[in-house]
């Protein structure tokens, strides 16, 4: 069996923390997973370390000495080879009032101490394999805008009524148009455009013809003479004679249909799970935040918010094997999609963990919610080498109104909840009571 250092290397780690022991067990532990570190005892020593080898991602513990990791963090970032660098905070739980201000700074995640070793695994491997993905997919970008602009864009002239008067062979191609059947062609016929949103028809060609100022539209769908779809980018500009008056338009735009594709598919990469297809952690915190806002914001709504952690998940991982567990997460977040509304918000936030936000529902049908998705999950069995396994789920309750205090409070309230749950036997269901006391939780 060959050992962890003859194989490639998965990536480099800069581990950032002023306690020997703690850098020991963190750096042992990728060691171990075939990663290489590097070691900084404080914030100076992590730039320093930073500039010097330019890690993957970084681990930073936030209270050190001389620079703590706030500080260093925010510097890091302020470097342009740090731009697409993933920091996770590692942080104690009373340190996490903290995490808001690190993720100004530029950090992507945290983890608290003590630290749990396999979600601190899932969350390094997660983050490298979106930036390795968000890599691809800006290589293939700029690829694509190299060669648009080798090809150069599309032009179409027109005279003051808008009729056409020539096309270059780039508007040829686009349009199926050639310039011999288009010209003296009202523009619209030619240039059969729509708003790529609403898909209604695009009238502001015949403005351009006489307005004083160029129109940039950069939303339309450009439908060719055969009936096939391109998204194009277009400028509008008028032409005028030597006293001022207009006498046409040039109408330029360029085939921009991969560059959306691509913007679209790094911006799914930026607030989606690869493995699941749902929302991930910060795309869910966003619209939790939104939640909080709108309900004390005068509407007076109220929303539930569930954490979820599975239950014994780990005996079919080390037994089956990653693909296994895989296989589970992605049968099982389809399991919960099957219970909730269209309109809730269900996120893979860590490993084997899951929220739920239900908007506008009260704490009494939450509560049947999450009794269906317990259920459902309790029910499922995985087959592997005709052994049956199964898992069960811990579900956290707590509700978000106007009196909620903020994002983080509520949050914690979730995951206390879950905590519970878990601690009373798992595969059950709790729900946070802030009336009671800040630990105070209640059986359903």
């Amino acid at each position: 069996m060959n050992s962890p250092q003859a194989e490639t290397s998965k990536g480099l780690i800069l581990v950032v923390d002023d306690s020997q022991v703690t850098r020991y067990r963190i750096t042992n532990f990728f060691r171990e997973i075939n990663y290489e570190t590097v070691e900084a005892a404080d914030g100076l020593e992590a730039i320093a370390e930073f500039d010097k080898r330019k890690p993957d991602i970084v681990l930073m513990d936030i209270h050190m000495p001389n620079m703590d990791g706030l500080s260093a963090c925010k510097n890091i970032k302020q470097k342009a080879k740090a731009k697409y660098v993933p920091v996770i905070m590692i942080t104690t739980l009373d340190q996490e009032g903290l995490v808001d201000q690190a993720f100004e700074y530029g950090a992507i995640d945290y983890i608290t101490k003590p630290i749990h070793w396999p979600v601190l695994r899932n969350r390094v491997e997660y983050l490298l394999r979106a930036k390795r993905a968000e890599a691809e997919l800006f290589e293939e970008k700029e690829a694509a805008h190299a060669t648009l602009r080798s090809i150069g864009d599309a032009v179409i002239t027109t005279d003051s009524l808008c009729k056409i008067k020539a096309l270059n062979p780039a508007a040829e191609r686009l349009t199926g148009w050639q310039q011999e059947d288009a010209r003296e062609q009202d523009l619209q016929s030619i240039y059969n455009v729509i708003d790529e949103e609403t898909r209604e028809p695009v009238k502001r060609q015949k403005e351009a013809c006489k307005s004083e100022d160029p129109l940039v539209l950069n939303n339309n769908i450009l439908i060719k003479r055969d009936g096939q779809e391109v998204a194009v980018q277009e400028t509008d500009t008028p032409l005028h004679d030597r006293d001022g008056k207009i006498i046409g338009a040039v109408l330029i735009f360029r085939d921009v249909t991969k560059q959306r594709e691509y913007e679209k598919a790094i911006s799914y990469q930026a607030s989606h799970d690869e493995l699941t297809g749902l929302i991930n952690r910060r795309e869910f915190e966003n619209r939790c935040q939104r939640a909080l806002d709108i309900s004390i914001n005068g509407e007076k709504e109220e929303h539930a918010l569930m954490f979820m952690d599975l239950d014994k998940f780990k005996v079919i991982n080390d037994t089956c094997g990653h693909a296994s567990g895989d296989t589970v997460l992605k049968e099982i977040s389809q399991l919960m999609l099957l219970n909730t509304r269209s309109r809730d918000s269900l996120a893979r936030i860590g490993g084997d963990e899951f929220a739920l936000l239900l908007e506008n529902c009260k704490l009494f049908d939450a509560m049947k919610v999450a009794e269906k998705i317990r259920r459902s999950i309790a029910n499922y069995k995985y087959n592997w080498n005709e052994e049956v396994f199964n898992v069960g789920v811990s579900v956290g309750i707590t509700t978000i109104t106007d009196r909620s205090d903020s994002l983080h409070q509520i949050l914690h309230c979730a995951d206390t909840a879950c905590y519970k749950a878990k601690n009373a036997g798992r595969n059950c269901v709790k729900v946070y009571d802030e009336i009671e006391d800040a630990a105070a939780v209640v059986n359903i």
